[in-house]
């Protein structure tokens, strides 16, 4: 592996973190705060007649609902930009497609003996991956995705194969997440192959030579 690889995206991986740390520690105390809240008047609700109890237990229950959702959608902002770094990628990839599999989509990863990395590397993959993810769910309407991470050879590859219609042409422009993309493998020295519709099935890949 390359150890000199050029710090091509580095200044916004900096800024990413330093957001990340910041909404962690403003949005933390808050949710606190709201959940102790809910709790105190669900106990409060639970000492009202069931006459009066009923249409509030329905309201707080929605709210509690609604705060869990936003618990998860910061937990979620917060790993989207600035993931776990040296955290093992294959566990990382997993909790992944489980959490993509509760979106109304069948997710599934198929990965070989955990790979030992350096942590930029692993956030390289990780991010290559979540990114396809949504691609292949918001733009392509797959009903499902296949994650595959192996080795062939001393490259270590990661695919993500999906069912859906392949991304409209707009999307193939290089945006945001295709520049982000490329900009993350150029500095690993990984090699990077757009979505493109094949055999019925949209496939993208990462590919890193590991020596």
């Amino acid at each position: 592996m390359t150890p000199d690889a050029p710090p091509l995206d580095e200044p916004l991986d900096e800024d990413a973190a330093r957001i990340a740390s910041a909404l962690h520690d403003q949005t933390g105390p808050c949710l606190f705060a709201l959940n102790a809240a809910l709790h105190r008047l669900r106990m409060a609700l639970d000492g009202l007649p069931e006459t009066e109890r009923a249409p509030l237990a329905a309201a707080l229950a929605e709210a509690e609902r609604q705060a869990g959702a936003l618990k998860r959608a910061i937990r979620n902002a917060l790993e989207e930009l600035d993931p776990a770094e040296g955290g093992d990628l294959r566990q990382m990839l997993a909790e992944l497609a489980e959490g993509f599999s509760g979106q109304g989509a069948t997710v599934r990863l198929t990965a070989g003996p955990a790979p030992r990395l350096p942590p930029r590397v692993t956030v390289v993959f990780y991010r290559f991956v979540r990114e396809s993810v949504l691609n292949a769910l918001r733009h392509g309407k797959a009903s499902r995705v296949d994650i595959r991470l192996f080795y062939e050879g001393t490259d270590l590859v990661a695919h993500v194969i999906d069912t859906g219609q392949g991304p409209p042409a707009d999307t193939l422009r290089p945006g945001r997440g295709f520049r982000g993309i490329a900009s993350r493998a150029a500095s690993v020295h990984a090699s990077w192959q757009p979505p493109h519709h094949r055999d019925g099935r949209t496939i993208t890949e990462l590919r890193m030579t590991t020596q």
